[in-house]
């Protein structure tokens, strides 16, 4: 049976507690100033973002679906659509022009438009092999980026992005027709070693 405590127990119950609380250390000058520094990209960053959203909205009204998703800013070297979160990093948002960014949003919606999440989990159930499954990872988000820029190449190409991603008819897919399913070209990237080997050095898989 708990015993009752009073109001002056309890504050003094409270104040004992504290001597065991661990203190967090206060933060560096540096620290402080790193954060400082990715406060003022962040805000630069949602600034661009809102611009590019306006625009990819008009270039396609069905970019709207993307406001179902949460969005969430994160220093992950991305801007990606991860099951039901738009991931975006600040910096990676600021190294592009908003007409950039505005592509970048109708690819993502591209991406849930396929529904590419699960078709990649159907794709890899159909693999028993550990390494092949390894490789058939990475292999099939190049396949579906492969599927999306070419039914985009046109927005692509005027955006200037082109020879940065994987992209049908460039760099190591020069002759990759456009036209596939994600599949099929995941397949034609496990089957082809110079292909693997692009999406291998891309995703540091060597």
């Amino acid at each position: 049976m708990c015993n009752h405590i009073d109001d002056t127990q309890d504050d003094e119950l409270v104040a004992r507690a504290e001597l065991y609380r661990p203190e967090e250390p206060e933060p560096t000058e540096a620290e402080l100033q790193t954060l400082v520094a990715l406060e003022k990209i962040r805000q630069q960053a949602t600034v661009k973002v809102e611009e590019a959203y306006r625009i990819a909205c008009r270039q396609d009204p069905a970019v709207t679906e993307l406001m179902k998703r949460e969005w969430v800013y994160a220093e992950l070297g991305v801007v990606a659509i991860y099951q039901d979160v738009l991931l975006m990093d600040p910096n990676v948002v600021m190294d592009m022009t908003v007409s950039q960014v505005a592509f970048v949003f109708r690819h993502e919606l591209a991406h849930v438009l396929l529904n590419h999440h699960a078709r990649e989990k159907v794709f890899r159930a159909g693999i028993t092999d550990p390494a092949m499954l390894s490789k058939a990872i990475p292999a099939f988000n190049a396949g579906a980026d492969l599927e999306v820029n070419g039914s985009l190449i046109d927005a692509m190409i005027q955006s200037g992005l082109q020879y940065t991603g994987v992209v049908p008819g460039y760099g190591a897919f020069t002759n990759v027709p456009v036209g596939l399913t994600a599949e099929e070209y995941t397949t034609l990237i496990l089957s082809t070693p110079e292909l693997w080997a692009d999406i291998a050095h891309r995703t540091g898989k060597q």
